[in-house]
């Protein structure tokens, strides 16, 4: 992964069965395998200035990410396969 950094904590959840580690960088929202890296899903949701700093929530089959510059997003995790889908965004200022 290319992505550059951001200060959100990054968060471990299970998904389909397997672990996988959420991470919110400077231009995507990320779903990683914790052993290998290998990227399993990317939603673009880029934050200004690197500024994702709360860490994504999990509700559910959900997660939300929010930051003030960058606006709110909202994505659906696969149930029996390691995917997501973004659901909506509320950009911010730009």
């Amino acid at each position: 992964m290319d992505d550059k950094i951001s200060y959100s904590a990054p968060i471990l959840i299970r998904q389909a069965g397997k672990p996988v580690v959420v991470v919110w960088t400077a231009e995507n929202l990320n779903g990683l395998d914790p052993k290998t890296g290998k990227v399993y899903w990317k939603i673009p949701f880029p934050c200004k200035a690197a500024w994702a700093l709360p860490p994504p929530v999990k509700y559910a089959d959900y997660l939300f990410v929010s930051s003030f510059f960058s606006g709110s997003l909202l994505v659906k995790l696969g149930q029996k396969t390691t995917t997501a889908e973004k659901i909506w965004l509320r950009a911010g200022e730009r």
